[in-house]
């Protein structure tokens, strides 16, 4: 499913070695009774000189027992002892890597594979180590290496299959989901996996089939168990099934709160095992009011938070200025610290910060890095890249004492949501990235855009809602090709009227289709451009659902879906079209930024709420009611009109590129804000 990145990858079960010298005192042997194994080894520890057998079974006993730190020495002391020592290599390298020591882990394991080419667990547990930490050519590599040793390595299969669907290669990760079942049929985690990507392709029945099957084998099997309940298809056939889904997803949320106990730590762990699989991401593009679903669910995840994570889930009183001139100490959390729109947005937040007054932390949860990732670490004091961990950033935020955390994209994928179903910092915030509530009784406050909030818009909000002035967004738009290709070279016809529509195919809802094919019927000459979906199973669904209302409208579907394009090729997209069509219920937000800065003339209807009403803002702002729309009527009338008046056209072109300016480059924003963070932090609030 887009925008969350599941990750299941499985761990050997024993990921210590099995063999165990001084076999009186052999600790594995002794899983029971691991307090008895620590004592006789720590005994032999008296003796006079302590030997590397010795040494090595305390590191187990202590493994055993949870003490990692006192393992990971007792190792390293077995080792300086016997240096070829293989088992002790290995597992430090396993108690490295559960404290986060990737560096010194990789190390370990790789000294393992030296000494013993042909260990296929050294290899396959290197390649979760590089998986974690989001290297995944790496991983691949090394889970290979570990296929190539043990061919029927069917968990080895998984995990690729797994790195392959992150980085949204779905074909690929099918087969090697496939090919790990054809080994071992009863591979639950390959089951939910290919069930996550056929979900992911919108083969939304079948993913459900392959949820039931790893229920059917494995029924405590709590991520299956959450998707098979909350999953909701990426689009929808009719405004009924909509409904229906809704009515579905209603009835199994409250019948898994109602069945979640959180008494047991067993209990505990299935349930975040539970919401780690999933978010509501999908449930906000049904067009709905969906404050009292995101609060229960929202309640719900900070309860299951709080009853694994305890130390984290009290509140925390205003740090004290710790000398004159003290900084606010002000975190900002996201997965899409890279080239996405809300990595772009956070930046126009960032360029404009007051370093005199605020010292700034930005913690990066998502695996994707690019050198807009190298700019937001410059602009900050301290950055820390936490892939999909959400115990190792919690730990670093609390280490830092903040004042004030912003989660600027909580929903986008499960570690957002985690980790803000958690209390970090005294004040927590809740950035528009994705613009709905979040319904988490541990976000204080809702940071918005006042020219996107309807009139008394408190209402769809668990947070306090916080209207910064114009767009709340200091954004500064992209340079533009200086020789843009044309019409022709992106397959459309010359002299055809070319309406252009670039969001993300989730957005369109099927009590919309009739849209184009209206407008079609008022302009004969008229081509309808979408920007197609990653999987062509997607794209072909959407594209026979417009073809049905064309039909239904008796009008002819001239709909062409140009594959997904350079940044450079998307701007000369626009520069080439004629008119942007913006989707109703969920509006286009960076991308009808970039259609303004090429003065394309854009239609919008405003929505009920914030999500729906981005162009509204925009062309507002600009002064441009020309293109806006009350309702769906007009909405096709304005559309019309430009298709067939070239002068009208071009007079809104002319007013876009004199007013444009207005949109950009807002350090009033920013100014705002921080003066927002100013008030609540000398309120103690």
């Amino acid at each position: 499913m887009k925008g969350r990145n599941q990750r299941v990858a499985d761990r050997t079960k024993n990921a210590l070695a099995d063999k165990a010298y001084l076999s009186k005192d052999n600790p594995l042997a002794e899983q029971n009774d691991g307090l008895r194994a620590v004592e006789k080894h720590q005994h032999a520890l008296l003796m006079e000189p302590p030997s590397w057998e010795t040494q090595y079974n305390c590191g187990v006993a202590a493994h055993h027992d949870g003490k990692l730190n006192q393992a990971v020495l007792h190792y390293a002391a077995a080792i300086r002892h016997n240096p070829a020592l293989a088992e002790a290599h290995f597992n430090m390298a396993h108690a490295l890597s559960e404290l986060n020591r990737f560096a010194e882990a990789e190390a370990a394991y790789k000294t393992v594979l030296d000494l013993q080419p042909s260990n296929a667990a050294a290899a396959y547990n290197l390649g979760l180590l590089y998986q974690s930490a989001g290297r995944y050519a790496q991983a691949i590599n090394a889970f290979q290496q570990s296929l190539k040793l043990q061919p029927d390595h069917a968990r080895a299969l998984n995990n690729i299959g797994v790195i392959w669907r992150a980085q949204d290669k779905l074909g690929r990760a099918r087969v090697c989901f496939e090919r790990a079942l054809n080994i071992d049929p009863n591979l639950v985690e390959a089951l939910y996996n290919l069930g996550i990507t056929l979900h992911r392709s919108d083969e939304f029945a079948s993913a459900q089939a392959f949820y039931r099957q790893a229920l059917f084998l494995k029924p405590d099997y709590a991520p299956a168990r959450w998707l098979h309940k909350l999953g909701l298809p990426m689009l929808y056939a009719s405004e009924a099934e909509i409904h229906a889904q809704r009515n579905r997803f209603t009835e199994n949320l409250n019948e898994l709160i109602e069945n979640t106990p959180l008494h047991t730590p067993e209990e505990k762990r299935h349930a975040l095992e539970g919401i780690s699989a999933s978010t509501n991401f999908f449930l906000q593009y049904q067009g709905m009011d969906d404050l009292e679903l995101q609060k229960k669910y929202g309640h719900f995840v900070a309860a299951v938070m709080a009853a694994n994570y305890p130390r984290w889930s009290s509140p925390r009183p205003i740090p004290r200025p710790t000398a004159a001139g003290s900084r606010i100490r002000l975190g900002y959390v996201s997965s899409c610290m890279y080239a996405h729109t809300i990595g772009i947005f956070l930046m126009g937040w960032l360029e404009k910060s007051d370093r005199r007054d605020f010292e700034i932390f930005c913690y990066h949860l998502g695996d994707r890095t690019d050198p807009m990732t190298a700019q937001l670490r410059g602009l900050a004091d301290h950055f820390f890249h936490f892939p999909h961990n959400v115990a190792a950033a919690a730990a670093q935020i609390e280490s830092d004492n903040l004042h004030i955390l912003v989660h600027t994209d909580i929903g986008m994928n499960p570690v957002t949501l985690l980790l803000a179903g958690l209390r970090l910092a005294p004040v927590q915030c809740k950035g528009w990235g994705h613009p709905v509530t979040t319904g988490l009784p541990t976000i204080d406050y809702y940071l918005s855009s006042d020219m996107m909030e309807p009139d008394q818009a408190e209402r769809f909000y668990s947070e306090k809602l916080i209207r910064l002035p114009n767009l709340a967004l200091n954004y500064t738009p992209p340079p533009l090709p200086g020789t843009p290709k044309t019409k022709g070279q992106f397959g459309i016809p010359h002299g055809r009227v070319m309406y252009l529509s670039t969001q993300s195919l989730f957005k369109y809802l099927p009590q919309h289709d009739d849209i184009y094919p209206r407008i079609a019927r008022e302009v004969p000459d008229a081509l309808f451009v979408f920007i197609a979906h990653g999987n062509a199973g997607v794209t072909g669904k959407l594209k026979r659902r417009l073809s049905q209302a064309f039909e239904k409208e008796g009008a002819r579907a001239e709909l062409i879906f140009v594959p997904r394009l350079t940044h450079a090729d998307f701007l000369g997209l626009n520069l080439a079209a004629d008119v942007l069509l913006d989707t109703l219920e969920w509006s286009g937000g960076k991308t009808t930024l970039e259609a303004i800065a090429c003065d394309l003339p854009v239609v919008t209807c405003p929505g009920r709420f914030m999500r729906g009403r981005h162009a509204y803002a925009f062309l507002k702002r600009m002064g441009l009611k020309e293109t806006m729309a009350v309702d769906k009527d007009e909405y096709v009338r304005i559309a019309v009109h430009l298709g067939r008046d070239a002068l009208f056209r071009t007079q809104v072109r002319d007013r876009i590129r004199r007013t444009k300016s207005m949109l950009f480059n807002d350090a009033s924003v920013v100014q705002a804000l921080e003066a927002f963070y100013r008030r609540v932090c000398a309120s103690g609030i």
